[in-house]
Order: structure tokens, then C-alpha cells, then sequence
């Protein structure tokens, strides 16, 4: 068969200067058109192939293939082929609707990863096929659902397998397969089913995490690749602080709802009053944004705003604002994305306007980079808040343990108490009178309903 070499510029950051070749067929073959294999009589088409084949840039294919040079760390199928195609190209686990074919970099970082290791392949299959079968399609026939689920019997086999032959040295591959395994757990099984059994699968693989992580550094982020350091955090805001329980540090927020010198305890004891140390730190974080909110409101009757400041982003009428105050079910809450942009706000309360302005720009800057839809979901705005200007690493890892503590506090209070604090907090952003004001939610009132409904069995 004859063939011709074109050369066709990257796109993007990650890809500008790179050169690609693409085989291409001849004419001949042009002209004459590839044409779908009927089905048998009396059988129908199966559409996977045509779902598939609808996400696949014919540029970015050589004659449909992803690896025509087999450099990968196993052979693949053609289906198990389009798969990791979707996964590298068009599977950002919820992170929202994709506008446009950008470096996204926790993806772009995994594939030389998942090249070189056929176990974390055989993850990124299932999780595209899971996705694409429960998630993305309106349309599936059982032989679709039957790859899917055979997909992923495959990977937790493979990755028993490794668990043993691996001891106590897991490697980054390893803890890659466990994050593809919770991130079907948590993005399609448990939000799919919402059932008790998928809860508990949701929780031993945290726990199978939890202890391969032990046998490296633990919560030690910066000993961790790069895309693992964005998976780990991710993956435990999702999970409402439960992979890194016990392992990060307590802010200044917990220190106003402690006596003074009082010394934090360590070890065992720390295991066991950790749920009553971060209800508190919840409590002080809320009366620190409350105070905060406060100040700025009695300031704008005096004088009129000046210079524009992040919280101008997130206003009503915005589609931040409609994202944080939609009520639709979603694998990360709205309330993460508000927790964490209250975060942010206080941490700037003191800035001089420079750094205010520097930072409203740079907000804005990430909103145009980032490669989702801006009201498509709280998964974007807890990305675009919690990353650096360049989108490449979590800004403040910190600030993220922060906003997992608290999610850990607020999953557990009462609906009637969650609608409360997220109704308070939305209005802490847009309120400009006194009288908006007076709707909040008073902080010793937050007390006494997260002490009657999270510590006082603590107490006893």
C-alpha cells in the first residue's frame, strides 16, 4: 500500500514546536472509502464504534489507532485501543464539558505513565469504558456494558496481582491503579448506584490506598510525581477529606476555638479526637469568613469599590454563581467549590490592592485556560480555584488539606444545617447590605448545632 508523510503543526501549550507524522493512505484507497461491516440479518449495529469513533480527531489517528507502532507496554485490542484514546483525549472525570482539545496537564502527565505499565493501561480502559457506558451515553447495548464490566474484573484482578508481587514496595503505577479504581468507584459506581454496597467499595479501596501510601511517605505530597500529588488531593475532596484522615496539619483556624497555650495532642490521641478537632476547626473557619464578610460589608457603605477583586467573578448573575448555587447532584459538591473560595478570600483579606488586582487577574486568566465550560460544574471551579496560574499543580496544598477537613465536618451535619451553612456562605460573597447581613448564620449558632449534632456523643 503506498503512503505519504504530512507533517501538521501541535496544538497547544504542551504540544507547540513538536512535529508529528501521520501516515496517511494512498489515493486509491481514499477514493474507494472505508464502509461499516453490515450486521447479520435480523441483529442490530452495535454502537459503540460509532460513539467512539464520533470523539477521534481523523488528524490525530493513525488509520484509528493510537499505538500503530506498538510502543505501549502491552498489545491492545482496537476497542481497548479507542478506550485509552478516550481516556487520554476526552475523559476528564467529571471536570465538565470540554470546549476545545487544550493541554489539560494531570492527563497529558499520565499517559507516559499509563504507556509504560500494562496494569494502569488496563485501568485507564475500564475507567473510559465505565464512563462512557454509564456516564456519557444515552445509549448502551449488553455487549457494551459487558467490556465494560469485564474491564474493570480485569484490573482489580491484575491489581491483587500486583499488591502481592509488589510487598511492601508499591510503586507510583501501583497507587495509579488504586486512583483509577476509587475514580470509578466515586465518579461512576457510587453516583450511579448510591447503594450501600457501592459506598463500602468506595471505602475498602480508600483503605487499600491509605495503606500502599503508608509504605512510601504517606501524605508527604512532595515526594509523589506530579500527577499523582493532583490525583491524590483530587480524589480526596471527592471522597470528603478520607484519604488523607489523620494526616494533615490543623490551620490557625482551630487555634481561636482553643483555650490559649493549649497544646494539640499526638499520636493515638490525636487518632482519637481528630473528628472533634476538625468540627472545631470548622466552626472557627466559618467565624473567621463570617467576620471577614462582615467588615466588608460595613466598609461598602462608606466607600465604593475601587479595584476588581476575585469575589467580583463569583457574583449572581455569573455563571460561577449559578454553578455554587445549583442544587444538581454532582460527584463534587457545590459547597466545595464555595468552602474553598472563602478559603481563598480570607487568605487575601489583607492584601495590599496590587496583589488583589494580580490576583483577580490571574482567576480570570485560569477561567480562559482551563478546558471546560464555566457553569458546566463545581468540579471546574474547585479545579480553577485550587491550581496555579499555569494550571499545572495544586497553588496550596495546605489550603486544599483545609478544604478536605472541612468537607469531612460538613457531609456529617443534618441536611437542614448544610443548606443553612451554604445558603450563609453564598450570601457572605454577594451581600452588600446590613440587612442581607442579619440572614446569616450567626457563628455560635453554627456551634451549637454542629456540638448537638457531631460532639455531643463525643463529650460522653
Amino acid at each position: 500500500m503506498g503512503t505519504r508523510f504530512e507533517f501538521l503543526p501541535g496544538r497547544g501549550s504542551h504540544y507547540s514546536g513538536k512535529i508529528r507524522s501521520f501516515v496517511l493512505r494512498n489515493k486509491k484507497v481514499r477514493k474507494r472509502g472505508v464502509r461499516a461491516k453490515k450486521p447479520p440479518d435480523g441483529q442490530q449495529s452495535d454502537p459503540i464504534d460509532q460513539q467512539l469513533i464520533s470523539l477521534a480527531d481523523g488528524k490525530n489517528l493513525l488509520q484509528g489507532e493510537l499505538d500503530p507502532f506498538q510502543t505501549m507496554a502491552a498489545r491492545v485490542s482496537p476497542i481497548e485501543n479507542k478506550m485509552l484514546y478516550h481516556y487520554v483525549e476526552a475523559c476528564i472525570p467529571n471536570l465538565g464539558r470540554r470546549t476545545s482539545e487544550s493541554f489539560f496537564p494531570p492527563r497529558d502527565i499520565d499517559w507516559q505513565l499509563i504507556r509504560a505499565d500494562s496494569t494502569l493501561m488496563s485501568a485507564a480502559v475500564q475507567f473510559a469504558a465505565m464512563s462512557l457506558v454509564y456516564v456519557e451515553s444515552t445509549e448502551s447495548t449488553p455487549r457494551i456494558r459487558l467490556f465494560a464490566e469485564q474491564a474493570r474484573a480485569r484490573t482489580l484482578s491484575m491489581l491483587r496481582q500486583r499488591l502481592v508481587a509488589e510487598g511492601g514496595q508499591t510503586s507510583d503505577e501501583l497507587l495509579h491503579v488504586f486512583i483509577g479504581v476509587i475514580a470509578t468507584d466515586t465518579h461512576i459506581r457510587q453516583g450511579r448506584e448510591g447503594t450501600e454496597k457501592a459506598q463500602d467499595n468506595v471505602h475498602l479501596h480508600i483503605k487499600g490506598l491509605r495503606a500502599a501510601m503508608k509504605s512510601r511517605h504517606g501524605w508527604s505530597m512532595a515526594h509523589y510525581h506530579p500527577a499523582l500529588q493532583f490525583e491524590f488531593i483530587w480524589q480526596d475532596i471527592v471522597a470528603n477529606g478520607e484519604i488523607s484522615a489523620r494526616e494533615t496539619s490543623f490551620s490557625t483556624h482551630l487555634e481561636r476555638m482553643l483555650p490559649s497555650n493549649t497544646i494539640l495532642p499526638a499520636g493515638r490521641a490525636l487518632d482519637e479526637q481528630w473528628d472533634i478537632l476538625c468540627a472545631l476547626e470548622f466552626v472557627g473557619a466559618y467565624t473567621g469568613f463570617h467576620e471577614m464578610a462582615s467588615a466588608r460589608v460595613s466598609a461598602s457603605n462608606l466607600l465604593p469599590p475601587t479595584i476588581p477583586e476575585p469575589r467580583d467573578l463569583f457574583l449572581p448573575g455569573t455563571a460561577a454563581y449559578e454553578t455554587m448555587s445549583s442544587e444538581k447532584a454532582s460527584v463534587v459538591r457545590p459547597i466545595a467549590a464555595i468552602l474553598l473560595l472563602h478559603i481563598l478570600l480570607f487568605e487575601q483579606r489583607a492584601s495590599i490592592p496590587e496583589e488583589i488586582i494580580y490576583q483577580y487577574w490571574a482567576l480570570r486568566r485560569k477561567f480562559r485556560l482551563c478546558d471546560v465550560e464555566l457553569g458546566s460544574g463545581p468540579a471546574y471551579l474547585v479545579y480553577a480555584l485550587g491550581m496555579t496560574p499555569d494550571m499545572k499543580l495544586w497553588a496550596d496544598q495546605d489550603q486544599m488539606g483545609l478544604l478536605a477537613r472541612m468537607l469531612s465536618v460538613e457531609v456529617k451535619l443534618l441536611k437542614p444545617t448544610q443548606q443553612r451553612v451554604k445558603d450563609s456562605l453564598l450570601s457572605m460573597v454577594s451581600a452588600s447590605t446590613a440587612q442581607e447581613a442579619e440572614k446569616w448564620l450567626m457563628p455560635d449558632e453554627l456551634f451549637n448545632r454542629v456540638h448537638e449534632q457531631l460532639l455531643q456523643y463525643s463529650d460522653q
